[in-house]
């Protein structure tokens, strides 16, 4: 069992970062999002507080991205690559590496 959990969903502007059900920001990319649920995960974890990161997969599902994964910078393989580059380029504009 965690203490905290932090979702990120794909919405209509990108990605969202939630924990507790309380949006904590929206970002036009996958990569930002999760960089902001890593950060707030990780200092939790400095406090004592056991926090995970789940994702949403292709299929709506959410996925718990395993801790020694967090530090990636590509997304999970069940979140196809071309999808996201497709959903960032509409959101932002630009492309995604």
């Amino acid at each position: 069992m965690h203490d905290k959990t932090y979702d990120i969903t794909c919405d209509s502007d990108g990605w969202s970062c939630r924990s507790a059900g309380n949006l904590m920001g929206s970002f036009p990319s996958w990569l930002l999002a999760i960089g902001a649920a890593r950060a707030a995960a990780e200092k939790d974890r400095r406090n004592g507080i056991s926090a995970v990161i789940r994702y949403q997969d292709l299929k709506g599902a959410m996925q718990t991205l395993k801790y020694e994964d967090e530090n990636m910078e590509q997304p999970p393989q069940c979140l196809d690559p071309k999808a996201l580059r497709r959903i960032d380029r509409l959101v932002t504009g630009h492309r995604m590496n």
